[in-house]
């Protein structure tokens, strides 16, 4: 049990925490650590581990996401697998977001600690075997950030196919002529080219669409259509996804209607050329098709490329003006400067409201502006030359199309997700597969080409491998239940599941271990290792101690939370150091798509008044389609719940993004609030003391 400095000790008695521990089933040995992550206290434990010859490990203290590898090494180190591993977040998620109640924290503490060991005695040794990767890249996309990618991966020594719908390379840069701050881009663009050209690794397919991947990562084939040219076959073991994104076409502002009305790339295209003709009074229009209801995000390059755009003007026609109508100015980071000189230089700034935003109407030769200025809170009336829209960075029109054949997740705006904002911002969560440039979202040149370089660095992780280990915590068939339904094979998001003969064989090394499988599987012939039936279960019913209600009864919330979203934001909150009731208990699993009806149903026999599932955002599941299944099996629980004469109240599913911290927050708050209104639940079957039975049945 660590002390984490103050982090926990300074709100949970953590000698009280590893005291409690001693007297649970199955504990040999039990001590409080200052930081258990330090090196001198992995070799305590190394230590404990060979003087009380332990078989299971548990560490209560910080998150898993970000410390497990850690501990799990370490086990390794002394002989033990990985996998009899288990860890108890009392930091996180409990001291950090309990510090206004020190005695509930402690509480909360030793139930999680008592779940983790009541886990931990379920734990079995999971095996990894090796299986050859092919030293080869593949790179989805010609623009910038597919180029920067491909020649990186091939100056590491991998050979490696570009793959380019268009008949050129360069993508959206090849409308573009400097960055804001002066950068040669078709000296880019053409130096990228020449190198790939020359490089002796590098095949260039342009023209060219992808027809089919199959293989798992590090033994991927890919069938190619060329125009002109025979289908071809690549085979790799990495993917690259760098298909871009698409400036917005707008339909407001009277573009389809005037020649003077014009987007911000379609003016830089001139400026570039050296054309600044009808700019004597330009009028610029931020935010267009971005940060509405439809589409809430911000598309970051446009401020930046509205100030550019301007000091061009000015430098072309010195006696223009140039009004910019924004809502907020985002050029963010060492680009403020450029908004400081485009003020200096004359621009005039004027904000405005979304509520009422500019009215453009096109008068003969000239085009009318109006717009209220929030500081005068008066009317302005401009006669402009020519109006210029800051149109929205949108996805590929065919993104939906590409993410549904590589079984790639999108994000709410549509472009493609990340499996982990932060702990793995450049890797899919489908093995063996990165992503790179605006294909991931709105970003300038110079964040595409770093991405780019971060991505192939991340895959040349995998190619440099001759062999990779496969297997663990994935999903695995039982033979003798298996009724080749193909349930499975329907259900797994990412086509795994294969029946031959007569049962459904899953393959270890294209599994992700989301667990989908096992929660459709009719009759239960699919568990995951690791996160088992039994395991989820048994641990469940150690959530809650002392269950019976009494005068001082609180309320008891169970909660089964996906790995990459919820729990993320449920770390986030308490890094926030966010305040919510200590009465809810987690469950963490990979993806919300493996609960089952019988999981949630047994948390309500374990003593929880109330039940959740929270996963991601609809549309931003990381394993497509999980918490669309999640969302389904709790309104078949609320159904039986129903059926039994039991609130359906009682159970919800939330949708809380990784950074929604807050939102995770209030969830838990108002699963308490209805657990207080509703009172204990009538499904509770055992008593106080009454753990083990409870946990065996």
């Amino acid at each position: 049990v660590c002390h984490c400095g103050i982090n926990i000790a300074g709100v949970v008695d953590v000698a009280g925490v590893a005291e409690y521990a001693r007297t649970l089933p199955g504990v040999a040995h039990a001590e409080n650590l200052m930081f258990a992550c330090s090196t001198d206290n992995q070799d305590t434990i190394q230590q404990a581990v060979k003087e009380h010859h332990l078989n299971r490990v548990i560490v209560a203290s910080c998150s898993p996401r970000t410390h497990e590898p850690l501990f799990q090494e370490n086990l390794q180190q002394v002989g033990l697998n990985k996998y009899l591993f288990e860890m108890a977040n009392i930091r996180d998620q409990c001291s950090w977001v309990h510090a206004d109640d020190p005695e509930a924290a402690t509480a909360k503490s030793k139930d999680l600690v008592r779940m983790s060991v009541s886990r931990a005695q379920l734990l079995k040794p999971l095996e990894q075997f090796p299986v050859p990767v092919k030293q080869s890249g593949l790179v989805i996309g010609g623009g910038v950030s597919g180029m920067t990618a491909a020649l990186s991966l091939a100056e590491q020594g991998f050979p490696v196919a570009l793959v380019e719908r268009g008949e050129n390379l360069g993508g959206m840069a090849n409308r573009l002529g400097y960055t804001l701050e002066g950068f040669d881009v078709q000296a880019l663009v053409s130096d990228l080219k020449a190198k790939l050209e020359a490089h002796d690794k590098v095949r260039v397919f342009t023209d060219a669409v992808v027809k089919k991947i199959s293989g798992v990562i590090g033994n991927f084939t890919t069938d190619l259509l060329v125009a002109g040219q025979a289908p071809a076959r690549v085979e790799h073991g990495a993917i690259i996804v760098a298909t871009g994104a698409r400036e917005y076409t707008p339909t407001e502002y009277a573009y389809p209607d005037s020649a003077d009305v014009v987007t911000q790339l379609e003016l830089h295209e001139k400026l570039a050329a050296g054309d600044a003709a009808g700019t004597d009074l330009v009028v610029m229009i931020q935010c267009v098709g971005c940060r509405t209801e439809e589409h809430p995000y911000c598309s970051r390059i446009c401020c930046s490329q509205a100030v550019g755009n301007a000091l061009k003007i000015k430098e072309l026609n010195p006696a223009a003006e140039v009004v910019v109508l924004y809502r907020d100015v985002r050029t963010y980071g060492t680009k403020e400067i450029y908004y400081k000189r485009a003020r200096e230089a004359g621009v005039r700034f004027i904000r405005f409201e979304p509520e009422a935003e500019p009215k453009v109407s096109v008068e003969g030769e000239k085009i009318r502006v109006e717009v209220l200025d929030q500081g005068l809170h008066l009317p302005l009336v401009f006669e402009s030359t020519k109006v210029v829209l800051s149109a929205a960075v949108r996805p590929q029109e065919d993104a939906r199309a590409v993410a549904s054949q590589l079984k790639l997740p999108l994000d709410a705006d549509g472009f493609f997700m990340e499996a982990h904002l932060k702990l793995r911002p450049l890797d899919f969560a489908s093995a063996g597969y990165f992503l790179a440039g605006l294909a991931h979202g709105p970003k300038p040149i110079e964040e595409s080409v770093a991405q780019a370089k971060g991505a192939a660095a991340r895959a040349a992780t995998l190619l440099a491998k001759k062999e990779m280990m496969v297997g663990g915590e994935v999903a695995v068939v039982d033979r003798r239940n298996c009724a080749v339904c193909l349930t499975c094979v329907r259900a797994c998001p990412f086509g795994v599941p294969r029946i031959e003969g007569s049962v459904a064989k899953i393959d270890p090394a294209g599994c992700r271990g989301c667990g989908v499988c096992a929660g459709a599987c009719p009759g239960k012939a699919i568990q995951v290792a690791h996160h088992t039936d039994e395991q989820i279960m048994h641990k469940a019913a150690a959530l809650f101690d002392e269950p019976t209600p009494g005068d001082d009864y609180e309320p008891r919330v169970m909660a089964f939370i996906c790995t990459y979203c919820t729990y993320t934001a449920a770390d986030m909150a308490g890094s926030m150091r966010l305040q919510y009731p200590a009465n809810v208990r987690v469950v963490k699993l990979l993806c919300t798509g493996r609960v089952d009806t019988k999981h949630l149903l047994a948390a309500f026999e374990a003593g929880a008044d109330t039940v959740m599932v929270s996963g991601c955002e609809l549309g931003d599941c990381h394993f497509l389609d999980g918490n669309y299944r999640a969302v389904k099996r709790v309104a078949e629980t609320k159904r039986i719940l129903e059926e039994a004469g039991v609130e359906p109240e009682r159970i919800e599913m939330f949708h809380v993004g990784a950074s929604d911290a807050p939102g995770w927050a209030d969830a838990v708050r108002e699963m308490v609030r209805r657990a207080k209104d509703l009172g204990p639940s009538p499904l509770r079957k055992r008593e106080a003391g009454d753990e083990a039975e409870a946990a065996t049945a």
